[in-house]
């Protein structure tokens, strides 16, 4: 058999984070901004980059997203995240276990991320749940 590639996407796929990854910007925006946006965002996160949303963030606060800016955002985003993912009831979806291990058996299918999150930002979300060591 040939080798073969399998790609998963995380948030909705591989695992139900509970709005980890949404109560993290919440957070950052209110200490590095200053703003309180409720528990809502204003922009919407599914399907998009992590600097997508940034993007779109920052331009909703009116802050100038400059390289340096999105990057301060983004590192941000970064440390703030570990702490809120044991706040969170992340989960993995059910099968997804047995998927993986049984995909791993197989030595000429390998396995990946297609997603929009920032690569540290992935394996803080899949250390978390204990399957990073897959991809």
């Amino acid at each position: 058999m040939p080798d073969s590639l399998l790609l998963w996407d995380i948030d909705g796929t591989l695992i139900f984070a509970d709005r980890a990854g949404e109560r993290t910007l919440i957070r950052l925006i209110k200490e590095l901004y200053h703003r309180d946006l409720g528990d809502k965002l204003p922009v919407a996160l599914q399907g998009r980059t992590d600097t997508s949303i940034a993007r779109d963030i920052l331009a909703h606060l009116r802050v100038p997203a400059t390289p340096e800016e999105e990057k301060r955002y983004l590192a941000a985003y970064l440390a703030l995240l570990p702490q809120m993912l044991p706040t969170a009831k992340a989960r993995l979806h059910p099968g997804i276990q047995k998927a993986l291990d049984a995909v791993h058996a197989h030595p000429e299918i390998h396995q990946g991320l297609l997603t929009g999150n920032l690569e540290e930002g992935a394996r803080l979300k899949l250390t978390h749940l204990n399957i990073w060591q897959y991809f």
